[in-house]
Protein backbone atom coordinates (compact mmCIF):
# COMPACT_ATOMS: atom_id res chain seq x y z
CA UNK A 1 0.00 0.00 0.00
CA UNK A 2 2.56 2.52 0.39
CA UNK A 3 3.91 1.49 -3.21
CA UNK A 4 0.02 2.47 -4.24
CA UNK A 5 0.31 5.81 -2.26
CA UNK A 6 3.55 7.00 -3.50
CA UNK A 7 3.12 6.44 -7.33
CA UNK A 8 -0.30 8.17 -7.05
CA UNK A 9 1.45 10.91 -5.27
CA UNK A 10 4.07 10.88 -8.19
CA UNK A 11 1.62 10.25 -10.80
CA UNK A 12 -1.39 12.84 -10.33
CA UNK A 13 0.59 16.17 -11.27
CA UNK A 14 1.64 14.79 -14.16
CA UNK A 15 -1.52 13.15 -15.43
CA UNK A 16 -3.24 16.82 -14.66
CA UNK A 17 -0.50 18.72 -16.69
CA UNK A 18 -0.74 16.19 -19.62
CA UNK A 19 -4.44 16.27 -19.44
CA UNK A 20 -4.69 20.69 -19.60
CA UNK A 21 -2.10 20.34 -22.19
CA UNK A 22 -4.70 19.02 -24.13
CA UNK A 23 -2.82 15.81 -24.67
CA UNK A 24 -5.19 13.33 -24.22
CA UNK A 25 -2.91 10.22 -25.64
CA UNK A 26 -0.34 11.04 -23.84
CA UNK A 27 -1.98 11.53 -20.75
CA UNK A 28 -4.00 7.78 -21.31
CA UNK A 29 -0.46 6.63 -21.99
CA UNK A 30 1.22 7.64 -19.34
CA UNK A 31 -1.75 5.76 -17.34
CA UNK A 32 -1.19 2.72 -19.34
CA UNK A 33 2.36 2.59 -18.69
CA UNK A 34 2.13 3.03 -14.79
CA UNK A 35 -0.32 0.71 -14.74
CA UNK A 36 2.21 -1.75 -16.14
CA UNK A 37 4.79 -0.74 -14.18
CA UNK A 38 2.27 -0.91 -11.07
CA UNK A 39 1.38 -4.59 -12.01
CA UNK A 40 4.91 -5.46 -12.83
CA UNK A 41 6.79 -4.10 -9.45
CA UNK A 42 4.35 -5.82 -7.37
CA UNK A 43 3.77 -8.76 -9.27
CA UNK A 44 7.92 -9.54 -8.89
CA UNK A 45 7.15 -8.44 -4.92
CA UNK A 46 4.63 -11.48 -4.96
CA UNK A 47 6.71 -13.97 -6.19
CA UNK A 48 9.70 -13.23 -4.30
CA UNK A 49 7.04 -13.37 -0.96
CA UNK A 50 5.36 -16.35 -2.32
CA UNK A 51 8.81 -18.14 -2.86
CA UNK A 52 10.07 -17.09 0.82
CA UNK A 53 6.65 -17.67 2.54
CA UNK A 54 7.56 -20.52 4.36
CA UNK A 55 11.68 -19.43 5.36
CA UNK A 56 9.66 -15.96 6.08
CA UNK A 57 7.10 -17.34 8.55
CA UNK A 58 9.76 -19.21 9.99
CA UNK A 59 11.67 -15.99 11.79
CA UNK A 60 9.12 -13.84 12.22
CA UNK A 61 6.38 -16.34 13.49
CA UNK A 62 9.56 -18.72 15.21
CA UNK A 63 7.15 -19.47 17.91
CA UNK A 64 4.59 -20.64 15.55
CA UNK A 65 3.63 -24.94 16.19
CA UNK A 66 4.00 -26.33 12.78
CA UNK A 67 0.28 -26.22 12.28
CA UNK A 68 -0.12 -22.48 12.85
CA UNK A 69 3.01 -22.01 10.45
CA UNK A 70 1.51 -23.87 7.68
CA UNK A 71 -1.89 -22.05 8.24
CA UNK A 72 0.24 -18.33 8.31
CA UNK A 73 2.10 -19.21 5.00
CA UNK A 74 -1.34 -20.06 3.53
CA UNK A 75 -2.88 -16.99 4.53
CA UNK A 76 0.35 -15.24 3.27
CA UNK A 77 0.15 -16.58 0.11
CA UNK A 78 -3.30 -16.24 -0.51
CA UNK A 79 -3.83 -12.65 0.37
CA UNK A 80 -0.71 -11.72 -2.55
CA UNK A 81 -3.56 -11.06 -5.18
CA UNK A 82 -4.57 -8.00 -3.18
CA UNK A 83 -1.29 -6.74 -3.13
CA UNK A 84 -0.75 -7.37 -6.66
CA UNK A 85 -4.75 -5.91 -7.51
CA UNK A 86 -3.42 -2.51 -5.86
CA UNK A 87 -0.10 -2.57 -7.51
CA UNK A 88 -1.67 -2.82 -11.24
CA UNK A 89 -4.58 0.23 -10.11
CA UNK A 90 -2.58 1.86 -7.73
CA UNK A 91 -2.70 4.94 -10.15
CA UNK A 92 -6.42 4.83 -11.12
CA UNK A 93 -7.50 6.74 -8.05
CA UNK A 94 -5.65 9.72 -8.96
CA UNK A 95 -6.67 9.31 -12.58
CA UNK A 96 -9.92 9.20 -11.24
CA UNK A 97 -10.09 12.16 -9.17
CA UNK A 98 -8.43 14.57 -11.84
CA UNK A 99 -11.41 13.78 -13.89
CA UNK A 100 -14.10 14.59 -10.89
CA UNK A 101 -14.44 11.72 -9.62
CA UNK A 102 -13.49 12.15 -5.91
CA UNK A 103 -16.49 10.84 -4.75
CA UNK A 104 -16.25 7.49 -5.76
CA UNK A 105 -12.51 7.01 -4.84
CA UNK A 106 -13.26 8.23 -1.21
CA UNK A 107 -15.95 5.29 -0.94
CA UNK A 108 -14.39 2.24 -2.72
CA UNK A 109 -11.68 1.80 0.62
CA UNK A 110 -15.09 0.67 2.00
CA UNK A 111 -15.85 -2.42 -0.11
CA UNK A 112 -13.01 -4.44 0.87
CA UNK A 113 -13.50 -4.04 5.02
CA UNK A 114 -17.63 -4.62 3.97
CA UNK A 115 -17.47 -7.44 1.75
CA UNK A 116 -14.86 -8.97 4.33
CA UNK A 117 -17.64 -8.49 7.18
CA UNK A 118 -20.63 -9.58 5.28
CA UNK A 119 -18.55 -13.03 4.08
CA UNK A 120 -17.22 -13.67 7.58
CA UNK A 121 -20.84 -13.29 8.87
CA UNK A 122 -21.95 -15.79 6.34
CA UNK A 123 -19.14 -18.20 5.27
CA UNK A 124 -17.35 -18.80 8.79
CA UNK A 125 -19.44 -21.61 9.68
CA UNK A 126 -18.08 -23.17 6.67
CA UNK A 127 -15.06 -21.92 6.17
CA UNK A 128 -13.48 -20.62 8.95
CA UNK A 129 -10.48 -18.16 8.77
CA UNK A 130 -10.58 -18.62 5.20
CA UNK A 131 -13.41 -16.40 4.85
CA UNK A 132 -11.46 -13.72 5.79
CA UNK A 133 -9.18 -14.37 3.15
CA UNK A 134 -12.18 -14.86 0.62
CA UNK A 135 -13.23 -11.06 1.84
CA UNK A 136 -10.18 -9.63 1.40
CA UNK A 137 -9.59 -11.04 -1.89
CA UNK A 138 -13.04 -10.62 -3.23
CA UNK A 139 -13.47 -7.37 -1.66
CA UNK A 140 -10.18 -5.97 -3.13
CA UNK A 141 -11.16 -7.42 -6.68
CA UNK A 142 -14.55 -5.17 -6.62
CA UNK A 143 -12.43 -1.95 -5.84
CA UNK A 144 -10.11 -2.58 -8.65
CA UNK A 145 -13.60 -3.69 -10.94
CA UNK A 146 -15.22 -0.43 -9.87
CA UNK A 147 -12.27 1.77 -10.65
CA UNK A 148 -11.83 0.08 -13.99
CA UNK A 149 -15.40 0.83 -15.18
CA UNK A 150 -15.17 4.34 -13.72
CA UNK A 151 -11.69 4.55 -15.86
CA UNK A 152 -13.38 3.26 -19.03
CA UNK A 153 -16.93 4.80 -18.58
CA UNK A 154 -14.27 8.24 -18.82
CA UNK A 155 -12.47 7.29 -21.57
CA UNK A 156 -9.26 5.96 -20.22
CA UNK A 157 -7.06 2.53 -20.32
CA UNK A 158 -6.98 -0.15 -17.81
CA UNK A 159 -5.07 -2.57 -19.17
CA UNK A 160 -1.58 -2.09 -18.59
CA UNK A 161 0.72 -1.97 -21.58
CA UNK A 162 4.36 -0.48 -22.12
CA UNK A 163 5.12 1.72 -25.41
CA UNK A 164 8.15 2.48 -24.03
CA UNK A 165 10.08 5.68 -22.07
CA UNK A 166 7.91 8.81 -23.13
CA UNK A 167 8.92 12.34 -21.55
CA UNK A 168 6.18 11.90 -19.03
CA UNK A 169 6.87 8.19 -17.72
CA UNK A 170 10.67 9.28 -17.54
CA UNK A 171 9.48 12.12 -15.17
CA UNK A 172 7.25 9.79 -13.24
Amino acid sequence: YAFAASSADAFLPIFVRERARGAGAAAARLLSSVTALGAVALLAVAAVLALSATALVAVIGSGFGPEKAGLTVLLLVGLLPTMVLGGWSSAWPAALNATGREALTAALPLVTPAITILLLDALFPILGVYSLLAGAVFGAALEVAFLGIALVRQGLPILPSWRGLDAPTVEF
